[in-house]
This record gives C-alpha cells, structure tokens and sequence, in this order.
C-alpha cells in the first residue's frame, strides 16, 4: 500500500480500518523510511490528520444523533431520581426494568455496530 492511501485510511476509515491500516504499516516493507516515519508521525498523533468535512446531510445527523444521546442520559438521570423515590421494595423491580431495557439497548447497538463492520 502507498503512503497515500495509509494517510486516506487514517483520515476517513472506520475505527477497526485505521487498526489494520496500523497493523499492516508496521509490516509494509515497500515504504521508504522517510515515509515510514512520516506515518509513524501521523500515527502517533505528532501529525494530526485533517477531519473530514461533514456533508450538510451528514451534519444534520450527527446532531440528531447528539440530541438523542443527551436525551438518554437526561433521561437515565430522571430514572436515577425516580427509583430512589420509590419505596424500598419497588426499587429492586425498578432497576430490573431499567437493567432489561438498557440490555436490549446494548444489543441494539451491538447489532449495528455489527452491520457497519465495527469491532
């Protein structure tokens, strides 16, 4: 792989992209040492790459994401206030179904995390 498309996978990869790209650098015997540095450099954060400029489509969803992502701790915190509330033997069966909704939560994710290829 070129020096050039090892700075394109740290620039725009996914997470698990960027690993191999790292792993597989170490390996790339068709680097010059200059540009191993170079990558070395980048990979150490000493160089940092430039970010991918969102689309306006891209950004409008990052931001719902980002509203959806405060809501749910908001609303964790709200669940918090509300369980101590309860008496102490409702307390055990609020948290129980907390816990099963945040596990399906979990597996939600999981599942997309999946279907995008993420660790």
């Amino acid at each position: 792989m070129t020096l050039e498309e090892y700075k394109n996978i740290l620039i725009t990869g996914t997470p698990s992209d960027r690993a191999r790209a790292i792993a597989e650098a170490g390996n790339d015997r068709s680097l010059t040492d200059d540009e191993f540095h170079e990558l070395t450099a980048m990979i150490k954060g000493v160089v940092r790459p430039g970010r991918r400029k969102m689309t306006p489509d891209e950004a409008k969803l990052w931001a719902e994401v980002s509203r959806i992502n405060t809501r749910l701790k908001d609303e964790m915190v709200n669940a918090g206030f509300a369980v101590r509330a309860l008496p102490g033997d409702l307390q055990e069966d609020a948290i129980n179904v907390l816990s099963r909704t945040v596990s399906g939560m979990l597996g939600d994710l999981t599942a997309m995390m999946a279907e995008t290829g993420e660790p």
